[in-house]
């Protein structure tokens, strides 16, 4: 996580959230976190992101169609 800009990636956010960071990159976003109020909101937006599509892929994967009818196409020879 060496880097000029003051701030932490939204790239390195996201793989944070996600677990993806090696201990020691994940220990430095941790870090930093608690220091950086605008890097907080940046992660609680991008972990609130994740939350609403897991909801909503969850909602989708609920939503059942009706039994399937017999087919009306037929193919004719």
């Amino acid at each position: 996580m060496l880097r000029e800009e003051p701030h932490i990636s939204d790239q390195e956010l996201l793989q944070a959230a996600d677990g993806e960071l090696a201990s020691r990159g994940a220990a430095q976003v941790k870090a930093h976190l608690l220091a950086c109020w605008s890097c907080r909101a940046r992660m609680a937006n991008i972990e609130r992101a994740i939350t609403d599509f897991v909801c909503a892929h969850r909602e989708m994967n609920e939503f059942k169609l009706p039994p399937r009818s017999r087919s009306v196409c037929t193919a004719s020879s």
